[in-house]
């Protein structure tokens, strides 16, 4: 039963790990979007 326990508390940690990085990951897509933009209207501004 402990054993159980302790399995499920590390794949709930382990999803929230992912969920972490997944976000991390998205936030570093837009800042890149964003500074495209930002390069795109420098050039032709």
């Amino acid at each position: 039963m402990r054993v159980k326990e302790e399995y499920s508390s590390t794949s709930e940690n382990d999803t929230k790990k992912l969920v972490i990085s997944n976000g991390a990951y998205a936030v570093c897509e837009m800042i890149e979007k964003l500074i495209d933009k930002l390069e795109h209207a420098r050039l032709t501004g």
